[in-house]
């Protein structure tokens, strides 16, 4: 399993801490310390992690096998992910798409999974314009902006997401799904904070 985040920085300060928790005080994140195994250290930023080794558990109990999560930057040079298999990866923020092309080519031959988590900060990239123009529309996703836009962008680039009668290529929408998030899916946040954020942006 990787998991992607922007900066080597930025994915020991959010990814790999909701998994392991605070530096120093690894297993007080969503991994319980009794299934950590070996950790080893990424060079050149202090107290990231390279690959932690996670018991493997089924039915709530130890099989006996680890699995490995790698902590991986879309900074990092392109060859760094080449030729791994991977059953599943994840994607922090918006990445370019040589990295998203190769973490999708790392889970082909296991059938593996691919989750994109972002906030569109670079506006509507190529990369977005495609998956939105290709993506099933999960949970109210259909009601995004620029859903049109997208599409128009991809057809004016070579690419065709509709039949001859202009029918959506249902073929091209099995494999991707988008769901959103908003103010509303974070009731633990108090509406006076919300309010307070929002005004600020």
């Amino acid at each position: 399993y990787w998991l992607v985040g922007k900066t080597s920085e930025s994915t020991r300060n959010t990814l790999q801490e909701s998994l392991l928790g605070a530096i120093g005080n690894f297993g007080t994140g969503m991994i319980p310390k009794e299934c950590i195994g070996k950790i080893t250290t990424r060079h050149g930023t202090p107290g990231a992690v390279d690959t932690v080794w996670v018991k493997f558990m089924r039915n709530g109990e130890w099989t006996g096998e680890w699995s490995t999560i790698g902590f991986k930057s879309a900074d990092q040079k392109p060859a760094s992910f080449f030729g791994t298999v991977m059953d599943s990866v994840h994607l922090d923020e918006p990445t370019d798409e040589l990295v998203y092309n190769e973490c999708l080519m790392r889970t082909a031959t296991t059938q593996g999974k691919m989750l994109h988590t972002l906030t569109p900060k670079e506006g509507l990239t190529r990369m977005i314009a495609d998956y939105l123009a290709t993506a099933e529309f999960l949970a109210g996703s259909e009601k995004l902006p620029n859903l049109d836009l997208a599409k128009a962008i991809m057809l004016q680039d070579g690419k065709k997401y509709e039949d001859g009668e202009g029918t959506p290529n249902k073929e091209a929408k099995t494999s991707r799904a988008v769901i959103t998030i908003g103010w509303d899916d974070i009731p633990w946040l108090p509406e006076d904070e919300k309010e307070r954020i929002i005004a600020a942006t």
